[in-house]
């Protein structure tokens, strides 16, 4: 494997406080998402870079590696590229820190269709299926050209329709990889890009300061990020629903 997984987690969350240790069937949030991404490549391969002392003990406590990293990270990008440099690190993959049912599957097959990217920015893409998402500012939608380029990515329906009735539709899925190299102009900036400012979407500063980013197709459709209360409620019962669902697979066994 090229690089290791640094999943980015504050303590400050604004949304829904001190999100990355709510406790998400037994573990903390952070926790449960390092330990699928664990699942995946290994402890040594997988780090959480954070701005907390608490999440860092709290990831001694699991045996999970930490590194501190600055207050002042402007967006989990800056925080997981801050981390790459102090490790001496120039490729990495992002892990989305409140994504804590993410598949160590899914996780598998996007470094399969990355481990010998050239690009400066992996990111990984699927189909919308749920209409609902098409106008959800929660899912950042995308376009992207013939060669599955990012074009754009916004909290809005993308692409659109004269009629307004398409049901064509593209999103994020949270993981993506870095070339820390290729990044010269993001690491530069201090501040966010104007489109980035709009959005809330750091993907937009790489593209508004020229760096290419490859979508790469993943078979992953839902989407159980945790922003709010609500989304927390819906995670805790999926996560109950899987569990149930593996019990029961255990008994036909």
């Amino acid at each position: 494997m090229i690089g290791k997984i640094i999943i980015p987690a504050r303590i400050g969350s604004t949304r829904l406080p001190r999100k990355a240790l709510i406790d998400i069937d037994g573990q903390p949030m952070i926790v449960r998402t390092a330990m699928n991404a664990i699942e995946a490549v290994g402890i040594d391969h997988v780090y959480v870079a954070t701005d907390s002392e608490e999440i860092q003990d709290c990831c001694d406590k699991y045996e999970v590696h930490s590194i501190l990293t600055s207050k002042d990270c402007l967006t989990g990008t800056d925080r997981v590229i801050e981390a790459a440099n102090i490790m001496g690190l120039s490729r990495v993959y992002n892990l989305q820190g409140d994504e804590p049912l993410f598949p160590s599957k899914v996780i598998k097959k996007f470094i399969e269709k990355t481990e010998e990217s050239n690009y400066a920015v992996d990111m990984g893409v699927t189909t919308i299926r749920d209409i609902k998402e098409l106008d959800s500012p929660k899912i950042p939608k995308i376009v992207f050209n013939n060669k599955k380029e990012l074009m754009y990515t916004s909290r809005s329906r993308i692409p659109g329709s004269k009629d307004m009735n398409s049901e064509v539709g593209y999103k994020q899925v949270c993981i993506y990889k870095y070339n820390i190299r290729m990044l010269s102009e993001y690491i530069k900036l201090k501040n966010k890009t104007f489109f980035e400012s709009i959005e809330d979407l750091e993907l937009l500063r790489m593209l508004e300061t020229g760096v290419k980013v490859k979508c790469r197709f993943l078979n992953y459709h839902t989407h159980y990020s945790i922003d709010t209360p609500e989304d927390l409620i819906n995670v805790r019962n999926e996560r109950r629903r899987q569990i149930k669902t593996q019990s029961q697979q255990s008994r036909d066994c």
